[in-house]
């Protein structure tokens, strides 16, 4: 059309080719510029003419019109559907479309898988434990994968993402829900799509039907399960409540502002502990912060405090446990089982296949021999679980029963046991402690751990705090001291000063790097690094890189500053000699050590006042 080849443009339903008002009038543009005619059904037009620029642009804006009622009806027969409960477009693993409704899958291992899934979960209540468990017993899980023929059921072993998509899905508690994903306006994710979070508030659903087809779980079920993977989401996703070895961080709470506690787990050379701190409104506004102790003690009293409701609780367990072990043992069989009928079914189709293909076609031989292959290997792995869970089954005897029971009623060795993860400590504390509510006071000599059981009742321990607490202060003297020597000392260099001159901290310690910068940040003075020191530290320099800086050994520059050659302080004996950069350049000072460099002996006529030898020579 540009290199004016086209004389006309035929068009039979434009309104599909141009979506838009705007293509239609680039289209309209374009065949004016070249002089090109638009004919169509109902005669020849100029777009060049008045007239026939009108009618186009009319029977332009026509067929928009036509496609935005065509998609305005097609919008209102899906909402109908949605109201109805009959819009179901990619179902989740366990429900297939049977005569136009959602029902259960017909295949019994997937309806199996399902429910193993979910009865695990209320058993663990942590997405994470459940799939580490699955994983463990080899169990895989059903998902959804659009193949060549469609959206399919396939197995893959347990992932968290997967899991915890199954577990959060209305559809698995009987209930059809549409709407449950919404934009979020003006936002774009990856590839500049339109951002998609999930409403976590059924209200804000666009639409829900309770009770709509077969449930794996109940409704009341279903909203528990998701408070407990966002509050699981909560504890973990701030990185300072639940850490390492702390046994009591999802559990503790402030007395004073009602906050989470944070953890730490702290390494000494000695052993680990952990320990417990609140921040109060100090991250947010820049408040004061609550408190801060050791969490060894604390989490010694309160086991102390817990070993009788446990101790009962464990006798009660070690009777029930043989008979729990062999009913998830059967659990686990039965599911094993149905995989291996359907293992060995798929083995005999891939064999029927190949004893059908004729020998003359080799390479669709080699492609069933290689199916036929994975489908023997498939089912010798299913025999092989199966002979594990036998073997397991058998070695619940009377012997291993009695080991139970006995390993039940010691419960400090039972609850000591390395062999045993620190988050089932947690579980086991949460099981019978609602919260841990610690109250503090500053100035006062004792502390205490309030403990809500569930249940209702409630109890106290009182602990002393560590003398460190109430007398960690240094002295004002000692302070100045280590401001002075920070001027122009890294902190490593002040506390070894300090050290040779026998000071202790005021809890009777050596001093070391981290307490030098703990008594600045308490009595807010600058460090070595910071800005306030800068030019300070520029300007001076200690006397032993003075030595280096001149060429010469750190005696003779020690007998230059003592003989006041070079002009030198200490600010205490054993500390580092200051001496100020400008004097390295003054000409008595090179004199003498160009003096020095030739060889010379004790100091050059004149460089010594009267009375600086006092102080003598090295």
């Amino acid at each position: 059309m540009g290199a004016g080849e086209v004389g006309a443009v035929f068009c039979a339903e434009a309104s599909r080719l141009a979506r838009n008002g705007r293509e239609w009038h680039q289209l309209l543009h374009l065949c004016a510029s070249a002089d090109t005619l638009i004919v169509d059904g109902d005669g020849v037009y100029s777009p060049r003419t008045m007239d026939g620029k009108l009618i186009l642009g009319i029977k332009g804006a026509m067929s928009e019109l036509e496609l935005g009622l065509i998609r305005r009806r097609a919008q209102a027969a899906i909402d109908a559907r949605v109201e109805r409960g009959e819009f179901l477009l990619n179902l989740p693993p366990g429900y297939a479309k049977l005569d136009g409704r959602c029902a259960k899958h017909p295949d019994g291992r997937v309806r199996e898988a399902v429910a193993l899934v979910f009865r695990k979960f209320e058993e663990f209540e942590s997405v994470r434990q459940t799939v580490v468990w699955l994983r463990q017993e080899g169990v895989e899980i059903p998902v959804k994968r659009h193949g060549p023929a469609g959206w399919e059921t396939t197995w893959r072993p347990a992932s968290y993402d997967n899991l915890r998509r199954m577990l959060i899905h209305p559809f698995y508690a009987g209930a059809y829900a549409f709407g449950v994903n919404a934009r979020v306006p003006g936002a774009r994710g990856e590839g500049n799509r339109p951002l998609v979070r999930r409403s976590a508030r059924p209200e804000d659903w666009k639409r829900l039907i309770l009770d709509q087809h077969e449930a794996y779980i109940g409704w009341e079920r279903y909203r528990r399960n998701v408070e407990l993977i966002e509050a699981n989401g909560r504890i973990r996703g701030g990185g300072r409540v639940a850490v390492g070895k702390c046994l009591l961080s999802t559990l503790m709470r402030c007395g004073r502002c009602g906050r989470t506690v944070r953890t730490q787990s702290g390494e000494s050379r000695r052993a680990s502990y952990p320990r417990y701190y609140c921040v109060g409104s100090h991250d947010a506004s820049g408040g004061r912060r609550c408190m801060g102790f050791s969490g060894k003690r604390v989490e010694e009293e309160v086991v102390a405090a817990l070993r009788g409701p446990l101790s009962q609780g464990l006798r009660e367990a070690a009777r029930r446990l043989p008979l729990e072990m062999e009913a998830r043992l059967d659990e686990l069989r039965r599911s094993s089982a149905i995989a291996l009928a359907e293992a060995r079914r798929h083995e005999l189709r891939c064999a029927r296949r190949r004893e059908s293909v004729d020998a003359g076609n080799p390479h669709l031989v080699r492609e069933l021999d290689a199916r036929w292959d994975a489908a023997i290997r498939s089912r010798l792995q299913c025999e092989q679980r199966m002979a594990a869970l036998d073997g397991r089954l058998k070695a619940l005897d009377a012997a291993s029963r009695r080991r139970i029971e006995k390993a039940a009623g010691d419960f400090r060795a039972l609850w000591e046991d390395p062999g045993i993860d620190q988050e089932l400590r947690r579980r086991a504390m949460r099981a019978i402690l609602d919260a841990i509510v610690v109250e503090w006071e500053d100035g006062a000599p004792t502390y205490t751990i309030r403990l809500h059981w569930k249940g209702g009742r409630r109890s106290a321990i009182v602990l002393r705090k560590y003398r460190a607490l109430e007398r960690r202060r240094s002295s004002r003297e000692t302070a100045d001291l280590i401001a002075d020597l920070s001027r122009t000392c890294p902190p490593w260099e002040v506390a070894k000063a300090l050290s040779l001159d026998g000071r202790r901290t005021a809890n009777g310690k050596t001093w070391t790097q981290g307490r030098v910068m703990d008594v600045l940040r308490r009595h807010r003075y600058p460090t070595f690094f910071s800005r306030e020191n800068a030019a300070l530290r520029a300007g001076t320099t200690t006397l032993g890189r003075a030595a280096d800086e001149m060429g010469v050994s750190f005696s003779a520059a020690l007998r230059l500053a003592r003989a006041g050659i070079l002009p030198a302080s200490q600010p205490m004996p054993g500390a580092p000699w200051r001496v100020r950069r400008a004097e390295l350049d003054s000409p008595a000072v090179r004199r003498e050590i160009a003096r020095i460099k030739r060889g010379g002996r004790g100091f050059g006529r004149g460089a010594v006042k009267e009375g600086q030898l006092e102080f003598g020579g090295i």
